[in-house]
C-alpha cells in the first residue's frame, strides 16, 4: 500500500513545485537608448521607473546587443544629485568674556582671518530664550553690526527636547568677532565653533501630490496630514508653509504607508515612522531624510494643549539620479530594470572615477517595452491560466484527503 502511495504522491509533487516556479519572477522592461556616440556618457533616470525598478536600483543593467548578436554590458556608476553641504572650521580663540548691564559679551579672535558664515553656540543651560548680537571687526575698537535680535532658544521637558543655538549670517571676513547674549542670568557660556559652510546645490524633482487630508484627533490632540503621491516616488524632502504668526516649538513625526489591511470596519492603514524631530517658528519648516519609496504619507503634529497650526502648501520631492555609463564597444544599447532577482553589480570603474571626464553628454531614454524575465526565457510556464492551477490544487487536496480516509480505515 505504502509503494502505491509513493507512485502517486510524487508527481504530485512535481505538479506543486513547478506550478509554484511558474508563479515565480516578474516582468522586465527595457528602454532604448539613443544617441550614444562617445565613450563616456551621462543619462538622468525618469521618474517613470522608480515603481517597477528596485529601491536601490541593483537591477538597473545597460545591456547592448552588436551586429554579430553578441550580448554586451556596459558599466556604469549611479550618483544621487543631491544637495550638500562642506563645513570647513575656522581656528579661533576666545579672547575675553565680559558683561555690561543685561549684555554678556564673547570676544573670539582669528589668526589667520577667512571666511566664516556660521557660529556654534553651546551653553550649560537646559531652558532658555535669549536674544542675541554679533558684531565683526579688524579691531577691538571699531565694530561693525553683522547680527541684531537674533534669537536663539532650548526647551527641555518630558515632552519635547529642542535646541537652536546657530548663528547663520553671510560670508564675512573679520579679525575679531562678538557675540552677545541678553540674560538676566549668566549663560553659563561653555563653547563655541566657528565654521564656513557652502552649499553645493543638488536636484530636485518635485512630486504631484493628487490628495491631501487633514484630521484632529481630539483624545491625542494630534494634527495628521495624509498626502497622496500620483505614482510610487523615492521621497527624501517634504516641506510645507506654516501662516500661524505666534511662535511654536512642536514634535513632528513623518511616516510612509507600509501595508494596508481591509477589516469589517474598512481598510486599516499600517505605518512606519521614517522622521522624528521638532516643528519651530525659528526654522523653515522643511524636512529632510532617507529617501524610501512610497505614494503615501502622514505627517503627524502633537499640539499638546495648544492651538492647531493653520499650515498648507505641501510640497513632496525627492533627489535626481544619474547614471555615468562607459561604452566600451559599438552596439544598440538598452536600459533594463524590473528583475527582482538580480544583485547590485560591481564594475571597475567606481575605483577610477577621477578618469571620468567632466564634460558628458546627455543621453535619452525610447519609449518602455517589456521583455522575457530570465527565468521566463528559460523554462516555459507549465500552465499560462491561473486557474488551471486552481484546478490543481483541488486535485491535490481530494486525491491526498482520500489516500489518508484509506490509511485510517486500514489502521481501524
Amino acid at each position: 500500500m505504502k509503494t502505491r502511495y509513493k507512485y502517486i504522491l510524487f508527481p504530485l509533487l512535481m505538479l506543486i513545485s513547478m506550478a509554484g516556479y511558474c508563479q515565480k519572477g516578474g516582468r522586465t522592461f527595457r528602454r532604448e537608448l539613443s544617441e550614444v556616440h562617445d565613450e563616456w556618457h551621462k543619462l538622468i533616470l525618469p521618474e517613470s521607473i522608480y515603481a517597477k525598478a528596485k529601491s536601490d536600483f541593483s537591477d538597473v543593467r545597460v545591456v547592448g546587443v552588436n551586429s554579430k548578436g553578441d550580448s554586451l554590458e556596459a558599466p556604469y556608476i549611479l550618483q544621487v544629485l543631491n544637495e550638500k553641504f562642506i563645513d570647513k572650521d575656522v581656528e579661533f580663540a576666545i579672547l575675553n568674556k565680559s558683561r555690561k548691564k543685561d549684555i554678556w559679551y564673547y570676544t573670539f579672535e582669528i589668526p589667520e582671518v577667512v571666511s566664516m558664515n556660521e557660529i556654534l553656540l553651546s551653553f550649560n543651560t537646559s531652558n532658555f530664550d535669549w536674544k542675541v548680537s554679533l558684531a565683526g571687526g579688524q579691531s577691538l575698537d571699531d565694530w561693525f553690526t553683522i547680527l541684531e535680535d537674533y534669537r536663539i532658544i532650548s526647551i527641555k521637558s518630558s515632552l519635547t527636547s529642542y535646541q537652536f543655538t546657530k548663528l547663520s549670517f553671510p560670508s564675512s571676513k573679520y579679525k575679531y568677532y562678538r557675540v552677545g547674549v541678553t540674560s538676566l542670568v549668566d549663560p553659563e557660556f561653555l563653547s563655541a565653533n566657528l565654521r564656513l559652510r557652502t552649499n553645493i546645490t543638488g536636484t530636485e524633482l518635485k512630486y504631484q501630490v493628487v490628495s491631501i487630508k487633514g484630521s484632529l484627533e481630539e483624545s491625542t490632540k494630534q494634527l495628521s496630514f495624509f498626502i497622496s503621491l500620483q505614482q510610487p516616488s523615492l521621497v527624501s524632502k517634504i516641506a510645507f508653509k506654516v501662516n500661524s504668526k505666534f511662535d511654536y516649538c512642536r514634535p513632528i513625526s513623518i511616516q510612509t504607508l507600509e501595508d494596508s489591511v481591509k477589516t469589517q470596519k474598512g481598510w486599516h492603514y499600517n505605518y512606519q515612522t521614517i522622521y522624528k524631530g521638532n516643528l519651530s517658528s525659528l526654522e523653515e519648516s522643511e524636512f529632510s531624510f532617507n529617501e524610501i519609496l512610497s505614494t503615501r504619507m502622514k505627517i503627524v503634529i502633537d499640539n499638546f494643549d495648544n492651538a492647531p497650526l493653520d499650515i498648507d502648501s505641501f510640497q513632496v520631492s525627492g533627489d535626481s539620479h544619474q547614471m555615468i555609463i562607459r561604452f566600451d564597444k559599438e552596439a544598440h544599447y538598452y536600459l533594463t530594470y524590473g528583475n527582482r532577482d538580480l544583485e547590485k553589480p560591481i564594475y571597475d570603474i567606481i575605483n577610477f572615477e577621477d578618469k571620468i571626464p567632466q564634460e558628458l553628454k546627455l543621453i535619452r531614454l525610447g519609449t518602455e517595452e517589456v521583455i522575457a524575465g530570465l527565468q521566463e526565457e528559460s523554462v516555459k510556464p507549465l500552465f499560462a491560466n491561473k486557474n488551471w492551477l486552481w484546478a490543481i490544487m483541488v486535485v491535490i487536496i481530494f486525491v491526498l484527503g482520500y489516500f489518508s480516509l484509506g490509511m485510517i480505515r486500514q489502521k481501524e
